[in-house]
């Protein structure tokens, strides 16, 4: 801050006195100190020069790909000096969502009192300015690597220009994409994305629902499985497929939700997964089906998966102590609807190789209520509502942190 002091008396006078060029000479000399102050404290807030401008692209990467920047932020970025645009131009589009939900002809708006962060007129329009970006520069295209679509039409009478939202997606090279999460029931937005060149070196497909039921053709989503040639990590979400590719030589994580439970042992059963790592079931209803159960437990038995995790009703039925090669167990529980014997239950089935089971769903009055350890060994954690580790980067949107609870080692009530 600049000198505010006032002179006054002789003082005052004395410096009146002086000659000409020596209150020049003072002058300067004052601004050129004031210069070095304000340089010093503010040389951290000017990015367009010194250090913050000459830093390489792999630090400045680093710094844009570290914690959670909004698009706004990232675009902003980009214009506050040259030297930042390619590195956060670069993160800005290497994810991208597109959202859009139809309702009879016209896109649905939320009530004005509706908590909603976005409504979702908000993001048809957001759509259409990236469809329409990506389109007018081509060059954005070679920076896509995850890509988010959820296109919901709820009315056969909705016209919906997919080519306009989805065709830039095939001047994606290849390779290029790496993750692709698929939630609609439009068979025409799938099928653009299905004759995307880069959907061939996907290695993280993921197709979701809204609604069990309302989903794309099931001949459709096959062919869109069948095209990554080395896909690593599959997730299937009430979307209508009987069957998988017969191998899958480099699946690491496969995550079957919302199925029936015969359906879940046909999917398992009829593919090759040598290289599983994790796995993750969680069956569309919990009505009795001891016989799917059986299998469910062979299957995982003679497996490679190391991480299993299902949900509360699931792990009631399965034979937890013969389990393979699982190491760590997650059971997803609703603490509304488990009571202290049910995970008693659970705890003292547990058994064979699994050295970890973490309960997911509790809340920290829960964890410290429940505090429970096994008879074999094995560490028990109750963790509040975390999202495995398996969904990809780009569904930040869904991605939460958990705080975990390690039990002692001896049981309490």
């Amino acid at each position: 801050m600049a000198d505010m002091r006032i002179s006054t008396g002789p003082e005052r006078h004395d410096r009146g006195t002086e000659s000409h060029s020596t209150t020049t000479q003072a002058t300067k000399s004052k601004r050129d100190r004031k210069r070095r102050r304000v340089s010093q404290t503010n040389s951290s807030m000017l990015p367009a020069s010194g250090l913050a401008s000459s830093l390489p692209d792999e630090i400045l990467l680093n710094i844009f790909t570290h914690g959670r920047w909004f698009p706004d932020e990232l675009a902003f970025a980009a214009r506050v000096c040259r030297r930042w645009a390619p590195a956060s131009t670069q993160v800005l589009y290497s994810d991208l969502e597109l959202i859009v939900c139809l309702y009879g002809y016209r896109v649905i708006e939320a009530p004005p009192n509706t908590p909603m962060p976005v409504r979702p007129m908000d993001l048809h329009e957001r759509a259409n300015s990236v469809a329409q970006t990506m389109r007018n520069s081509p060059y954005l295209c070679a920076l896509v690597r995850e890509l988010y679509v959820e296109i919901y039409v709820h009315s056969p009478t909705v016209d919906l220009d997919v080519d306009s939202l989805l065709g830039w997606t095939a001047l994606i090279p290849d390779p290029g994409l790496r993750v692709l999460v698929m939630k609609t029931n439009s068979d025409a937005a799938a099928t653009i994305l299905l004759r995307a060149p880069a959907l061939r070196n996907v290695r993280g497909l993921y197709l979701r629902v809204e609604t069990v039921g309302h989903t794309i053709s099931a001949a459709l989503a096959a062919e869109i499985i069948a095209v990554p040639h080395r896909i690593e990590h599959l997730e299937l979400s009430g979307v209508e497929v009987t069957h998988l590719p017969p191998a899958l030589p480099h699946l690491r994580t496969l995550r079957l939700l919302l199925f029936d439970p015969a359906r879940i042992c046909e999917i398992l059963e009829g593919v090759q997964v040598p290289a599983l790592h994790t796995l993750c079931l969680v069956p569309s209803t919990s009505e009795s089906h001891t016989d799917c159960f059986q299998r469910l437990t062979r299957y995982i038995g003679r497996c490679s998966a190391v991480v299993l995790r299902v949900n509360h009703e699931l792990a009631l039925e399965l034979t937890l102590s013969d389990l393979g090669a699982v190491e760590e167990l997650y059971v997803d529980v609703d603490d509304a609807y488990i009571d202290k014997s049910l995970v008693r239950a659970l705890v003292s089935g547990c058994g064979g190789r699994v050295r970890v089971m973490r309960l997911d769903g509790y809340s920290a009055p829960d964890m410290q209520r429940h505090s429970f350890t096994t008879h074999r060994g094995v560490r028990v954690e109750y963790v509040s509502y975390s999202y495995p580790a398996s969904c990809p980067v780009s569904q930040s949107h869904s991605h939460t942190d958990s705080d975990s609870t390690s039990t002692s080692d001896s049981d309490s009530d």
